[in-house]
């Protein structure tokens, strides 16, 4: 019965019916081949697998959002620069404006 509760808390959070929050996560254990709680009388448990699974979970969420970081289109130069100059004008001119260049767009990974 506590496990129902906590199904329906789930449900209400997500604005989805329990029945869909139990059926997705008993399809998530199926496709893991694991466990991911304990279930008791007094309600569920989170498994060492779970605990995993968070970690993991976490790391794409900030992956996702590194990626939509980079991915905006925001007019501000990021990323790989490659450069080619003959030695002379990498010597005597590059030097100052590409060190203009970097304060003014430190994401820009140079390389000359």
């Amino acid at each position: 019965m506590v496990t129902y509760i906590y199904y329906t808390l789930s449900a209400r959070e997500l604005n989805y019916a329990q029945s869909n929050v139990s059926t997705k996560l008993q399809q998530l254990e199926a496709y893991l081949q694991t466990s991911l709680f304990y279930r008791h009388n007094r309600g569920i448990t989170l498994s060492a697998k779970e605990h995993i699974l968070l970690k993991y979970t976490e790391k794409i969420f900030d992956l996702i959002d590194e990626t939509t970081s980079m991915m905006k289109d925001d007019n501000i130069p990021r990323g790989p620069l490659s450069i080619g100059s003959m030695e002379t004008t990498a010597t005597v001119h590059l030097p100052k404006l590409l060190s203009i260049y970097h304060k003014e767009y430190p994401n820009v990974d140079l390389t000359l």
